[in-house]
């Protein structure tokens, strides 16, 4: 069977704030990698801050759905209120994602592909585009020379808070975009409005 693996950054629609029932699925669908051990895929998913739903079970029934001889392994760093430069701050939340990312090295399992939803935050906060563009470049970068290859990177359109979006934001994700570098345009979840939100900024 082909496995794929994911390496998930961001905040918390990234982690497990999702206001729903949380869910599980088998091992052979989709599984997790936190502190080098692997479990069963299963909400609130380890390496992920809070203790609620997560999309990461969902989206590997979907993927399962499309590719039924894969799997699909998820290692979170992720947790809420996070900022794009306080995701590549040393003082910050980067040790974090350099454990998580590290551990992957040492077993073995490098990434297929890194996810990264990150931008909630950065919307309340009104961050200008160049800033934004700016932090996420070099969070990738850093994440690149841990895994010494320029792992493809799946990048979200995402800043949807308390029902607002950044276009600063929005315009920051989308100028990164660059499939020569391998970084590719991700889900616009920005379009999963009120409806999609149970609190005017987690998925329900």
């Amino acid at each position: 069977m082909l496995r794929v693996t994911f390496f998930v950054i961001g905040q918390s629609n990234a982690a497990n704030f999702g206001i729903a029932p949380r869910i599980s699925v088998d091992g052979e669908t989709g599984k997790t990698i936190h502190r080098k051990t692997t479990f069963p895929l299963s909400d609130p998913v380890p390496g992920g801050g809070g203790n609620g739903a997560s999309v990461w079970p969902r989206l590997a029934v979907r993927l399962k759905s499309v590719a039924p001889g894969s799997g699909f392994d998820f290692c979170l760093a992720a947790d809420g209120g996070l900022t794009i430069s306080d995701l590549c701050s040393p003082n910050h939340f980067f040790p974090t994602i350099n454990k998580q990312a590290s551990d992957l090295v040492s077993m073995g399992a490098p990434p297929d592909f890194i996810l990264l939803h990150q931008g909630e935050r950065d919307t309340l906060l009104h961050t200008q585009r160049d800033a934004y563009a700016s932090s996420c470049k070099t969070l990738i970068s850093q994440i690149r020379e841990i895994f010494k290859a320029p792992v493809p990177v799946i990048l979200a359109r995402a800043s949807y808070r308390e029902n607002q979006t950044s276009e600063e934001v929005r315009a920051a994700q989308l100028s990164l975009v660059d499939p020569e570098y391998a970084i590719f345009e991700g889900p616009d979840t920005d379009i999963l409005g009120r409806p999609y939100r149970a609190d005017g900024t987690h998925f329900n």
